[in-house]
């Protein structure tokens, strides 16, 4: 966060965008993506359009259901989520990467 901070015109330019909090994240990534290992043409964001469950709306309201499909999209956000119907997909998604903090600062103690 302290890039926003540094860069302050990235805060006034999204305040008043529609979906802006899809949007920053991967403005301030792009010129740093190579560094990240992130690929350009990918949004960064999983969206389920063709569901492989029975659904009343597009996207797919996620449920636990697309946990493995959303930790194996590579995608540092997922749409849409919404309590209570994704709390658990949301308490999964936490405990993962809890673990895998956990693990990062055990293997650089070692």
């Amino acid at each position: 966060m302290n890039y926003l901070n540094v860069h302050t015109e990235y805060l006034k330019r999204f305040k008043h965008t529609l979906a802006s909090d899809e949007l920053i994240f991967s403005t301030i990534i792009k010129p740093v993506a190579s560094e990240l290992n992130v690929e350009l043409n990918n949004a960064l964001r999983f969206v389920e359009w063709h569901p492989k469950r029975e659904t009343k709306t597009l996207p797919l309201l996620l449920n636990e259901n697309e946990f493995d499909d959303v930790m194996n999209s590579g995608a540092f956000f997922c749409r849409k989520v919404q309590l209570p119907e994704s709390e658990k997909l949301m308490d999964m998604i936490d405990k993962k990467v809890e673990i895998d903090k956990t693990t990062k600062r055990r293997s650089k103690t070692l």
